[in-house]
């Protein structure tokens, strides 16, 4: 996920409230217009007094103090006419309001100086949580998320497959840092099949985050591979089982590849023969087999497998009972983990 800042320009806000230079009455008041950069991301940028000059300038120098008696120098070079100059502030994090005097000296020698009262925000950013899959409704077209920074405003987009995408922004009224929130969009019908949701949030100062996510997910049916006992080998005979897996996903990936970003994950399970340890290993042995053959068959996306041995039983039953509705693998294609595991890359 990014950061970044929008970068906010303001006007310089005067002592006197005036936009120019307090120059002799030889020079022009608009020889020199003075900007502030007064919004920035902590560690992405610094906010500057810019200097745009209109008559060539030889040095400019701003001292500045802040209200905790804080006091920094800048310095500019030489500035051509028709061109700028920036003087960045090494500003805290936080508003910070800076009061102080900016002296010019011009190529042809002439001089001036003005008093400058001005405010300046350093952001530490925020950023967006990713929503849990119980957050995302594809059907009610809603995605619920939380931000760490205050909520002004998300701009969404919601891409489906075979329909056309939705477009918004959903506006929020402040919400406190980590407080849910929830987009809505139109929906197609109650058959949609949502493929990505991407959306930048904005707080009030104008700092944003993107983030994308994808809810789609797709478990291959197919008929079960039968190990033999503490075996984790997959044999001549139960490889057709595996070959029909096979084109059920590579006909997925061909449909859905080109739009998101599919990976393959393998979950082995077993029944409760055998302590939990040993059920773990035994799992993830046979996933890693049947992750292994998908890969020798073909499959170009990324492939990652897991054991839950005994702990995610389709079929509920007491201790060292032997049901083989228990012993099965999921396939499953999607972008994100599909559970909360310790994943291996193939």
């Amino acid at each position: 996920m990014e950061r970044r800042s929008r970068r906010a320009w303001s006007r310089i806000a005067l002592l006197s409230m005036l936009a120019s230079l307090l120059l002799p009455a030889i020079a022009r008041a608009d020889d020199v217009r003075v900007e502030v950069k007064s919004k920035a991301l902590h560690g992405a940028g610094k906010p500057a007094l810019v200097i745009i000059a209109n008559k060539p300038v030889a040095s400019a120098v701003a001292t500045l103090s802040d209200p905790k008696g804080q006091r920094q120098t800048l310095r500019s070079k030489a500035i051509a006419a028709g061109a700028s100059g920036e003087l960045p502030i090494d500003a805290p994090v936080g508003t910070t309001r800076y009061r102080g005097e900016l002296e010019v000296v011009f190529a042809d020698g002439s001089s001036g100086s003005m008093p400058l009262l001005f405010e300046v925000l350093v952001s530490k950013g925020f950023t967006i949580d990713p929503p849990p899959v119980e957050w995302i409704d594809p059907k009610a077209g809603t995605l619920s998320f939380t931000m760490g920074g205050v909520a002004d405003r998300c701009e969404y987009e919601v891409l489906f497959d075979g329909k056309p995408a939705r477009r918004g922004v959903s506006r929020f009224n402040g919400e406190a840092p980590g407080s849910k929130l929830t987009l809505r969009w139109a929906t197609h019908g109650e058959d949609d099949v949502v493929l990505q949701v991407s959306f930048t949030c904005h707080d009030p100062d104008g700092f944003f985050a993107k983030i994308e996510t994808f809810p789609w997910v797709l478990h291959i049916p197919h008929e079960e591979v039968i190990f033999a006992t503490a075996r984790s080998d997959v044999t001549a005979g139960e490889s057709p089982k595996l070959d029909e897996a096979y084109e059920k996903i590579e006909t997925a990936i061909r449909r859905y590849g080109k739009v998101v970003p599919i990976k393959l994950y393998v979950i082995g399970h077993t029944d409760t023969v055998g302590d939990a340890a040993s059920n773990r290993t035994l799992s993830l042995a046979r996933a890693r087999s049947i992750a292994a053959y998908f890969r020798a068959k073909g499959v170009k996306v990324p492939i990652l497998y897991t054991g839950m041995g005994e702990s995610q039983l389709a079929v509920p039953t007491p201790d060292d009972t032997d049901e083989p509705r228990n012993r099965r693998a999921d396939y499953v294609l999607k972008v994100d983990e599909p559970i909360s595991a310790r994943w291996t890359k193939l």
